[in-house]
């Protein structure tokens, strides 16, 4: 079974939006709003909420990336990130987690960050 890609299910999900949207042009969500490529609000608000949900998970899976370069670079262990959250979190929690988990609690801890 292959690894579960948020990128690859919205790239079926727009699919999908033009299977049942024949009468438009399949192209880029953003080109559509953009040159008028739908045909009535349900279509455009559509359209508007996918560009944002995609612009999102593409910025998270770059700030992903950018973590999991890092952790090689510097030789970074899942053992040394469950070090580093071990004051934060359940020890129970850490020891389930991978480090694809702990990734994701990096990003989460910046995301906060931003926002304050």
């Amino acid at each position: 079974m292959n690894k579960f890609n948020l990128l690859d299910h919205m790239i079926d999900i727009a699919d999908n939006f033009w299977d049942k949207n024949p009468e438009l042009k399949p192209v880029c969500m953003q080109e559509s709003i953009e040159t008028g490529n739908y045909h009535n609000r349900q279509q455009y608000l559509f359209m508007y909420r996918f560009v944002q949900i995609w612009e999102k998970v593409q910025e998270r899976q770059i700030k992903n990336n950018r973590i999991k370069n890092i952790l090689i670079k510097h030789n970074i262990t899942e053992t040394d990130l469950k070090r580093e959250y071990a004051d934060r979190y359940d020890s129970k929690y850490l020891k389930e987690c991978t480090r694809e988990k702990l990734i994701d609690l990096i990003i989460n801890e910046q995301v906060y960050k931003e926002k304050k």
